[in-house]
């Protein structure tokens, strides 16, 4: 066995020429629905046992030098509030 021989591989090593399942689909969809919505942040998949079991997407919200309360909604007009 030479150094660079690692006894993990094997036939399981080789691409998955299997189709996708409706799920595996489904999940790739949501990645990517995900990935469109973002701007700034990340994507973390969770795996266990070889299955996604858990999906986080984080958001950073980029604040502007010298722009104030750039990510804050802007004020409310309380005199036209009723109207």
């Amino acid at each position: 066995m030479s150094p660079n021989d690692n006894p993990d591989d094997g036939p399981d090593d080789s691409p998955d020429e299997r189709p996708f399942t409706r799920e595996e689909l489904d999940l790739a969809l949501r990645v990517i629905r995900s990935l469109r919505k973002l701007r700034y942040g990340s994507l973390h998949l969770q795996v266990h046992a070889g299955n996604v079991v858990q999906l986080d997407v984080s958001e950073k919200l980029r604040m502007l030098p010298g722009s104030g309360d750039a990510g804050a909604p802007p004020p409310v007009d309380e005199e036209g509030a009723d109207a």
